[in-house]
């Protein structure tokens, strides 16, 4: 990384690194305010943030279980807010809400929200549940087919999800910003790997080919607290500078859709006790052709 690309990194950080500190590992309404001298940090040798880094994310990754939500803001309204539990040898599994209207930072509750999603991966397998279906389909567990994404999220991925294999993807770059015991570290994640953060509506919108993505990076920002990292976050507008970097395009439209996007992964140490995840029972598993059929479980 150039010095000149730190400082322009550091930049573009400022406003995480405010919302990071106001609204803490789970995102929030915070709004960016003049920044304390006290949190300026300049930018670190790459080196630093290297062994800072990975310092900071051996203790989470030490743990046998770990927790995860993740959050998808379109300006500063919550749009999808996953939260789940992935387990180092017995897989994952995940509840996924999505609010009735755009507006609230806060995560829907009761009447708020239009619909949830469960999903669990057990295995090679990825089952997932829908709160809207209606009767046959109602309480049973669809085994989804290859390539098939529960909710359009990319991260859910059979095996271990893509929420937490990010993690060893990061490339530390420098630390840009410091308070107290908490900082942010700006680092690098390839683009394919940055794109898994997306969903399948946007990755519609962007005009990339495969073969365009190897070779470029995109840079998000992660939260260290009391030595351990706590979060990652991409900027859409980030999102939208990668792709054309690597070739790619979007119309105007969907420049203005995916630059308003913010994507926040927050992470932290599950019980380790914590019951394991489970494939549903066979009689209340059904397939992609009981589903167009309408037979259920």
């Amino acid at each position: 990384m150039t010095y000149g690309r730190g400082v322009r990194r550091a930049t573009a950080l400022a406003v995480l690194t405010l919302v990071l500190t106001a609204a803490g590992c789970g995102g929030g309404d915070a709004q960016p305010v003049p920044e304390p001298a006290s949190s300026a940090a300049s930018p670190s040798p790459s080196g630093d943030a290297t062994a800072l880094f990975e310092a900071a994310v051996e203790p989470l990754l030490d743990h046998q279980v770990i927790d995860f939500t993740y959050d998808v803001y379109s300006g500063d309204a919550l749009a999808i807010e996953t939260r789940g539990r992935a387990y180092r040898q017995a897989g994952w599994k995940a509840r996924t809400t999505s609010p009735k209207e755009l507006g609230s930072s806060e995560a829907p509750t009761g009447d708020q929200i239009k619909g949830s999603m469960q999903v669990r991966a057990v295995g090679d397998d990825l089952y997932m549940q829908l709160s809207t279906w209606e009767p046959p389909l109602a309480g049973c567990w669809l085994r989804t087919g290859g390539g098939q994404v529960p909710g359009g999220q990319l991260a859910m991925t059979p095996g271990a999800p893509g929420y937490v294999t990010l993690l060893g993807a990061l490339q530390p770059a420098a630390v840009v910003a410091q308070d107290g015991d908490r900082l942010v570290i700006g680092a690098d994640v390839p683009l394919r790997v940055g794109l898994q953060l997306t969903t399948t509506g946007v990755l519609g919108l962007l005009q990339l080919g495969a073969d365009q993505l190897d070779g470029t990076t995109v840079p998000v920002g992660v939260e260290v607290t009391a030595g351990v990292v706590t979060g990652v976050e991409l900027l859409g507008s980030d999102l939208v500078d990668a792709v054309h970097s690597a070739g790619g395009d979007l119309t105007a439209d969907a420049e203005a859709t995916v630059g308003q996007l913010r994507i926040a992964v927050a992470y932290d140490a599950g019980p380790d006790d914590a019951p394991r995840v489970e494939a549903p029972s066979d009689d209340e598993v059904m397939t992609n052709d009981d589903v167009r059929t309408g037979r259920g479980c």
